[in-house]
């Protein structure tokens, strides 16, 4: 059934209230994504096919059962978004099985057609900023295969024997859970065909018809597949959009957990789709934020997050996203989930089922990833700012985001080494926080300024206790220039910038000479200028990111001294980006202007 057979029956409501929903969506950067979504699926619930269609597939779906009677059949999307080379939303709409009656394959086929505006279908289309309203949905009906084995396999192009590598799950019986990612099923890869299973004629007939399929395509690809007494069959083909190897996919419990702004992050942890809001709260945010903790003040708690959905399921593993709800004094968190989804606001009770909805957005089998941060509303906001007599303050009994839109008004006051002054008309809790905390408040707000110059901080007041916030410097809206870069090698770091173009001509030479090589760098590091960067990086208080024009071959030598690299062009499958992946050692390509400190989030490049 074509895409335009089951739209012609989308009454017009349903698509006017679709269309404004959806550009909300847009509009408010997911802000309000789970009500947004559920009004998006509670508008498109009244959908039914029309009596003219149902009238067509009573006659056609007859005909089907007819040919052989008793058989089961399988209602399956064919969505125009599915199966591309570059996204897949594998596991995003609805199939449904085991259907006997026409009447039970015509309800099927509204309820896949359904999907098409559920969450997980919806999630996976706006986190690639694709807001349209207008469904693209097909179907087909096929008779059901009644397997002995079925699961999922991956090709890969290159492999040690020559042949493309395949790896493959699969359970008895129908597949539908192990790629819902619910059970793990038995994996066998042609890498490590040890196990005794992998002799099994079945699953080597099978990995031959993947390879076939692998020919045919002329591309790594992902198949559903299902064995009954007879013969495999393939239930369908895809496009590998993501090469898999030892961390993709998973389909073991995973969930690992890091604190924000702590500066803690390993260099492997997957971030995911939250790569370049990580790496701008860690410029923008994370120096501020680790002064004002070394002041004894608040901060409020943040974690990053990556899982999947046995992770999830998993109590030991949860139990550290269950720590942090314990820590948290609110009573609620804001979620980013990826640059289309940010600032959702959910209680901190129901953080497992937003993290839970968002992962089933994610490719299947594949992790999600989520900044997830305390939500103080607070009982009064604040703003300070350094003048020629002291600091002076702005507070507001309407609370932070009120005193920053304009919305409120705000008494002033002023701080000092001696005091408060002008009172005017705070609160006596309020005046009692700000003289707890007067000190490191001055301490705070003299010193962003030295650093930043003419600097606003901002401040939430909440039962007795003081927050820091965030701060901006107005003469630039937001320090953080950012830079979606190349990926040269994964991973994640940070650091001040050593740059190095200005040794162009020098890193060139020693890099096409025969002193540096693909697997060693014979005694370049006593080369005088090489050995004078080396003691000026190992001087330096924080391993630096190293910029240069180039990735040559030579930087190799500085390794063990710096946290990533930073080039302005370069080849991902040259000499040093090999070594770099070996090393892992985090490094991107990007031509942009950068500041003086600088985040590496896989390829994302933040600095101020």
């Amino acid at each position: 059934m074509p895409a335009s057979f089951l739209k012609a029956s989308l009454d017009d409501d349903i698509q006017v209230q679709v269309g404004f929903l959806m550009c909300d969506l847009g509009a408010t950067v997911g802000a309000f994504l789970g009500k947004t979504v559920k009004s998006i699926e509670k508008a498109a619930s009244g959908y039914r096919l029309a009596d003219s269609e149902r009238k067509l597939l009573r006659y056609r779906i007859g005909e089907f059962l007819g040919e052989q009677p008793g058989s089961l059949l399988a209602v399956r999307s064919s969505g125009l978004e599915e199966d591309g080379a570059t996204q897949s939303l594998a596991g995003n709409h609805r199939s449904v099985l085991g259907l006997r009656d026409i009447e039970g394959v015509i309800a099927a086929i509204e309820d896949v057609f359904r999907s098409w505006f559920e969450a997980p279908a919806v999630l996976s289309r706006i986190r690639r900023g694709d807001y349209s309203s207008v469904p693209r949905l097909a179907l087909f009906v096929q008779r059901m295969v009644m397997p002995i084995i079925a699961g999922v396999a991956f090709s890969q192009s290159h492999a040690s024997n020559g042949l493309p590598r395949v790896r493959l799950s699969f359970v008895e019986g129908v597949a539908d859970q192990l790629v819902a990612g619910v059970i793990e099923g038995i994996t066998v890869d042609t890498e490590d065909m040890e196990t005794e299973v992998a002799v099994d004629g079945v699953i080597a007939k099978v990995i031959d018809e993947i390879r076939e399929i692998h020919a045919l395509e002329g591309h790594d690809v992902e198949v559903e597949w299902a064995v009954d007494s007879d013969r495999v069959y393939v239930l369908q083909c895809r496009y590998v959009t993501a090469g898999f190897d030892d961390s993709a996919y998973r389909s073991t419990p995973f969930l690992a957990t890091v604190p924000l702004y702590v500066g803690s992050l390993s260099v492997d942890f997957p971030l995911g789709d939250v790569a370049l809001i990580y790496a701008s709260y860690e410029v923008k945010r994370g120096e501020a934020r680790r002064l004002a903790r070394s002041l004894g003040l608040r901060t409020g708690e943040g974690i990053v997050v990556a899982y999947n959905t046995a992770g999830l399921q998993d109590v030991d593993l949860y139990c550290s996203i269950a720590d942090f709800v314990e820590s948290c004094s609110s009573s609620e968190c804001v979620i980013d989930f990826g640059e289309n989804i940010r600032q959702v606001i959910s209680p901190k009770q129901d953080l497992f089922a937003a993290l839970s909805e968002r992962v089933a957005g994610v490719v299947s089998g594949e992790l999600g990833s989520a900044i997830v941060r305390e939500y103080i509303r607070g009982d009064a906001g604040v703003i300070t700012t350094q003048i020629e007599t002291g600091v002076l303050v702005e507070v507001s009994a309407d609370g932070l985001m009120a005193l920053n839109r304009g919305t409120s008004g705000a008494t002033q006051v002023l701080l000092d080494g001696s005091g408060i002054t002008n009172l005017g008309e705070l609160a006596p809790d309020v005046i009692i926080v700000l003289e707890r905390f007067r000190s490191a408040l001055l301490s705070m707000t003299v010193a962003m300024a030295k650093q930043h110059g003419t600097t606003t901080l901002e401040w939430v007041v909440e039962c007795g206790e003081l927050y820091f916030a965030d701060y901006s410097v107005p003469t630039t809206a937001d320090q953080a220039a950012v830079s979606s870069g190349t990926t040269m090698s994964v991973g994640v770091c940070s650091g001040p910038i050593l740059d190095l173009r200005d040794r162009d001509e020098l890193l060139a030479r020693l890099s096409i000479g025969p002193a540096v090589s693909i697997d060693q760098a014979l005694n370049v590091t006593d080369h005088d200028p090489i050995a004078e960067l080396l003691d000026e990086i190992a001087a330096a208080d924080e391993k630096p990111i190293v910029r240069t024009r180039f990735p040559y071959a030579v930087l190799s030598v500085f390794f063990d001294q710096v946290s990533g690299f930073v080039f302005d062009q370069g080849s991902t499958l040259c000499h040093l980006a090999i070594l770099l992946r070996e090393a892992r050692i985090p490094a991107a390509v990007t031509g942009e202007p950068l500041g003086d400190h600088v985040v590496i989030a896989d390829g994302k490049v933040v600095s101020t």
